[in-house]
């Protein structure tokens, strides 16, 4: 029976064929000459008995889909096998991260962590893009999550709930200095330097917590990234929204402060949770469950310390 079956580099080339949406691409890919991939598909064909490849529309049969999604199924079984004989052999945790909990807060903690497991080395990713756990190397991936997104998951990963963060604006003593008694009902906000990433929908959103629309009348500069817009925020250019997470440092140093208005108090407003992604396979290991709970309890010692962050303000007695 085996002698009917394909090598594996005609396999490989096939699967690289369809997962990267042509023959060129493929070649790229795997570093080869195109005509060698073309001549692996012929073969591979011929093999199978039909065509698997549409030369015209550059795509894959209706057939080839079918056979293509089955060889891939093999070939990611054949990748986790190794990685796991690999990781097993080095000690080494991948953990992916949204960039601003990876700089401000992860990064400054891990090594607690890792004084639990000297003998593993670990690996810290601060990355925007979610990690694909069938192709890429991370273990574990932290994400933010808003509560608008539409996230859906296949069935071989688990998503645990880390925290779900008050968001409240933030800003330097040198910039409300001379803005402070400017500040009295919510609203006066709108008249500040916002620093806001990407669209600005953090910053709309937690306005309409407070009972404000905003849309219209956002101001500021877009600085994409959350430890952007806090780094513009230490250097006096504004006010930027977080979580206590990205700023327990700076409020415990004075570096930022808490903007509240002097007679109205912000409302308390949560607007997405802090998620630990990782495959079911991967959830078996006891230091990946072991690192679940610490991140927890970590992110739960900061409510903790700072409960007063989260109490309404008190108005000003005149």
């Amino acid at each position: 029976m085996a002698e009917n079956l394909p090598t594996f580099s005609i396999l490989r080339a096939f699967e690289a064929i369809g997962r990267f949406g042509g023959v060129r691409r493929a070649a790229n890919y795997l570093r080869m000459d195109h005509t060698v991939i073309s001549k692996h598909l012929r073969s591979l064909e011929k093999t199978v008995g039909t065509e698997l490849y549409d030369r015209t529309l550059n795509t894959l049969t209706p057939i080839g889909r079918e056979y293509h999604h089955k060889i891939s199924q093999a070939f990611l079984i054949i990748q986790n096998a190794t990685m796991d004989i690999q990781k097993a052999q080095k000690q080494q945790l991948s953990v992916w991260c949204a960039p601003a909990l990876a700089y401000t807060w992860l990064g400054q903690r891990l090594s607690e962590f890792q004084a639990r497991y000297p003998h593993i080395s670990f690996f810290l990713k601060p990355t925007d893009g979610s990690a694909d756990f069938n192709f890429d190397t991370a273990d574990v991936d932290i994400r933010y999550i808003r509560d608008d997104a539409k996230v859906q998951l296949p069935s071989t990963i688990r998503w645990f709930e880390l925290d779900r963060p008050f968001m409240f604006p933030v800003a330097s003593p040198s910039y409300l200095q001379d803005r402070q008694n400017d500040i009295h009902f919510t609203k006066d906000i709108l008249n500040l330097s916002l620093l806001m990433e990407e669209n600005g929908y953090m910053w709309k959103q937690w306005f309409l917590a407070q009972g404000i629309n905003a849309d219209d009348t956002l101001k500021g500069t877009y600085m994409w990234h959350a430890h952007v817009a806090l780094s513009a925020a230490r250097s006096g250019n504004g006010v930027a929204l977080t979580s206590l997470h990205l700023v327990r440092e700076d409020i415990t140093q004075g570096s930022l402060l808490q903007v509240r208005p002097t007679i109205e108090h912000n409302k308390p407003a949560r607007m997405g949770n802090y998620v630990f992604f990782i495959s079911v396979r991967k959830w078996q290991n006891p230091v990946l469950k072991d690192f679940f709970n610490w991140l927890k309890s970590r992110m739960t010692d900061d409510i903790q310390a700072f409960p007063h962050l989260f109490l309404p303000t008190i108005p000003c007695q005149e």
